[in-house]
């Protein structure tokens, strides 16, 4: 069998937040093919808008409950 290297990712999601307010946007990245892989996962914000984004941290979902969970550590920027 060739090794195939696919992905899934879904994030199809919009907030309205009060100016300030905390948020959490999950999205899941499923690798669909049939080897391990590694993904570089960034962040990034549509041109021309006024949102800045602070203390962005990604954490793996560990319980697959779409929260962060006690023991769910954000995971280090250079690992992303």
């Amino acid at each position: 069998m060739t090794g195939r290297e696919a992905l899934t990712l879904v994030a199809n999601q919009n907030l309205l937040l009060a100016t300030g307010a905390s948020f959490t946007i999950s999205h899941t990245l499923t690798n669909t093919g049939n080897i391990a892989t590694t993904y570089l996962v960034t962040a990034s914000v549509a041109p021309g808008s006024a949102f800045t984004p602070v203390n962005v941290q990604a954490v793996q979902d560990v319980t697959g409950n779409g929260q962060v969970d006690a023991g769910e550590a954000a995971i280090p920027p250079a690992a992303l």
